[in-house]
């Protein structure tokens, strides 16, 4: 199993290890202590060591059975970097620190207790379906350094209400809010750049969305079919050329605004 995993992460982050390594080697154990000075870390989460990044990741849940959990930033000196398994029938909340990076697919799927997510501004890529099904999440907030999300990355989260992505993101993956259909709120930063296709499907409780300038990409059928009660604030006067024909998927013009200003 142990093998599996390796060959898991080696092939997911391949990616990213410039970033992490740049961040292994700045963060001393003394931040450590500072930071859990103001805040106690979950122990017992499962951490397994990689050599090729010089960094540990979270493989599992280990000992630790907190409802509350706070993933540790270090470990034996070491950055913990990435997520890969985080199953838990009971926890409730995370806390994902700054020196996360990525969180790989399917880390968290099916925590159907998980109410509340939390990531610190470290997370630059969430992969496929890694919070899919997680059935009671009510609220997320997302890294500003998310660049790539993964298809499905929240699908199905049925009791999701609010999102709220942290200045400095960029990226809305396919899929990503797909089904959430009780999303109430959704806070974009002005340094969202691209909305892929279907990312707000059948979200249907979504009542408005303000699409920001920044935006110089949204794909086919990224709004909710069949609402009607949803208005789109963009803050473009007009449609840029890069945003698909369709979308607004099918939205009557008087739902759309634009050059709408804060």
């Amino acid at each position: 199993m142990k093998k599996i995993l390796i060959l898991t992460l080696i092939l997911s982050v391949a990616l990213m290890l410039a970033s992490c390594s740049d961040n292994a080697s700045s963060n001393q154990s003394s931040n450590q202590e500072s930071t859990e000075e103001t805040e106690k870390v979950s122990q017992g989460l499962e951490l397994q060591y990689f050599e090729e990044i010089d960094a540990y990741v979270v493989v599992g849940m280990g000992t630790c059975d907190d409802t509350d959990v706070v993933v540790p930033s270090e470990y034996e000196g070491k950055d913990v970097c990435y997520i890969i398994n985080m199953y838990s029938e009971t926890m409730k909340s995370v806390k994902i620190p700054s020196s996360v990076k990525g969180i790989v697919n399917g880390a968290f799927e099916n925590c159907t207790s998980l109410e509340s997510v939390v990531m610190e501004d470290g997370v630059e890529e969430i992969q496929s379906s890694a919070f899919a099904y997680c059935t009671s999440l009510k609220s997320v907030v997302i890294s500003g350094k998310l660049n790539k999300m993964g298809t499905n990355c929240f699908i199905y989260c049925e009791s999701l209400e609010s999102v709220v992505f942290n200045q400095g993101a960029t990226h809305i993956g396919y899929k990503a809010f797909n089904y959430c259909s009780s999303l109430k709120s959704v806070i974009l930063p002005n340094t969202i750049e691209t909305i892929e296709s279907d990312a707000f499907a059948d979200c249907d409780s979504l009542k408005e969305l303000i699409i920001p300038a920044s935006v110089t990409c949204i794909n086919a059928a990224a709004m909710p079919f069949n609402n009607d009660e949803l208005i789109v604030y963009c803050e473009a006067k007009e449609k840029p050329e890069e945003w698909a024909e369709n979308w607004n998927s099918q939205l009557s013009d008087n739902q759309i605004v634009w050059g709408y200003t804060k």
